[in-house]
């Protein structure tokens, strides 16, 4: 588990997203990656830059090919490619956000956090939970529903996920997903506790569980893309920084 082989990772995802959800769009050069999944949320659709073999005049082509579709997007530089991006970054007036932590674990042993908030039951949602994964997840980001389920539909594309809920007095506080991803990993997506329910060690326990159910049914290692807010929780959790990735947005992104 290396930060070459969870960029990878990472890559592949929003490859097979593209490809695989209803009127996705996928373009890819040489060290660059474009996908447009037509959901309106920045990380939704973009541009990855990820090798150093990427062409500065390429990445602008596609981030301009991106821009055209009209939606929220972003770029996601890996560390040592920023140079590829910044002619696009300028000519799209791209506004800077703060870095992209990407952090994995491998070994269950160092994993803290899912056995110490004592009223919180933690278990794989069933079929018939969606809606409250959904629910509890579009009150944990502040979105509106409608706009969250539009992403669920999207990844729902991607085969094997799992939705996770955490569980107060037969009340869900918390929730979080996961996804196989290449070369035998797994990836966690958002991990989200509605604000009222914040401060209690919800989202670290419930990102322990699924990550350990994970390493237990036989993934070689468990990666997230953190948010700055949530780096310090994945640390406690046991997740390492493998690499930070610049990253921009367009300024239609709200």
């Amino acid at each position: 588990m290396n930060g070459e082989a969870t960029a990878a990772a990472v890559v592949d995802l929003f490859r097979r997203l593209g490809i695989r959800v209803p009127g996705g769009w996928v373009r890819e050069e040489p060290g660059v990656l474009a996908v447009v999944s037509g959901v309106p949320f920045p990380t939704m659709n973009g541009v990855w830059v990820h090798g150093a073999e990427a062409s500065p005049t390429q990445v602008a082509d596609l981030v301009g090919e991106v821009a055209a579709r009209g939606v929220p997007y972003c770029v996601q530089v890996r560390p040592g490619c920023a140079e590829a991006a910044r002619v696009a970054v300028a000519e799209h007036a791209l506004e800077a956000q703060q870095s992209v932590p990407l952090m994995a674990v491998e070994d269950p042993a160092v994993l803290r956090g899912d056995a110490e908030v004592g009223d919180l039951t933690v278990r794989q949602a069933t079929a018939g939970e969606r809606g409250t994964h959904v629910e509890v997840a579009a009150s944990g980001f502040e979105c509106l529903v409608p706009l969250y389920e539009q992403m669920m539909r999207a990844t729902d594309v991607i085969p094997d996920q799992k939705c996770w809920l955490g569980f107060v007095d037969e009340v869900a506080v918390t929730t979080a997903l996961t996804i196989p991803t290449a070369d035998g990993s797994v990836g966690v997506f958002n991990v989200a506790t509605p604000p009222q329910r914040r401060g209690h060690g919800y989202g670290a326990a419930i990102t322990a569980a699924a990550t350990r159910a994970a390493l237990a049914e036989g993934a070689r290692w468990v990666w997230l893309q953190s948010s700055p807010p949530g780096l310090g929780v994945y640390r406690r959790v046991g997740f390492r920084v493998l690499e930070e990735w610049p990253f921009w947005t367009s300024a239609d992104s709200g």
